[in-house]
């Protein structure tokens, strides 16, 4: 079964630069901004292969930790407070991230098969689902190479262009 990974930090600058980027799209209803990478591995991994992945190759134990989970189709993935956007790479496009975790990977001898990476953005406020579509078209992806979703992506591995 393949596994979603989410690495969080607490990264202000980013953070920082979404609500700036939202106020000058005419946006003000944009309070906060939560962002973590995503990771999704293709083939079943142990707990003690993924704890052995994020430590060596994804999570400083200083500034980051990790959760991850399978991506069975009854895993529903719960916001409490806020509007999620998800970003990831259109099939075809070279995920430069993806290809160096995969190289990692079978250094440290685990074969993950195909891995995929991502973005995650939890957006606090009071926005509109038509605000939080222009945020993700203009602000958050770039639709010539990546595509978002407003609920958590499942990646298209092996997927053409």
């Amino acid at each position: 079964m393949p596994i979603r990974i989410e690495v969080h930090s607490q990264n202000a600058a980013a953070a920082t630069a979404v609500l700036h980027g939202a106020a000058s799209l005419g946006i003000g209803g944009l309070r906060g901004c939560t962002i973590s990478r995503l990771y999704f591995v293709e083939r079943d991994l142990t707990a003690a292969e993924i704890e052995r992945l994020c430590a060596m190759l994804l999570v400083d134990p200083v500034t980051e930790e990790a959760t991850w989970r399978t991506l069975e189709a009854d895993n529903v993935d719960a916001v409490l407070e806020g509007h999620i956007v998800e970003v990831t790479y259109r099939p075809g496009v070279t995920d430069v991230a993806a290809r160096e975790l995969a190289r990692g990977m079978a250094e440290i001898g685990l074969d993950g098969g195909e891995v995929v990476t991502g973005t995650r953005y939890v957006l606090e406020g009071d926005l509109e689902i038509a605000e939080v579509r222009r945020l993700a078209r203009q602000l958050l992806s770039n639709e010539t190479v990546q595509h978002y979703s407003l609920e958590p992506t499942h990646p298209q591995f092996g997927a053409e262009a």
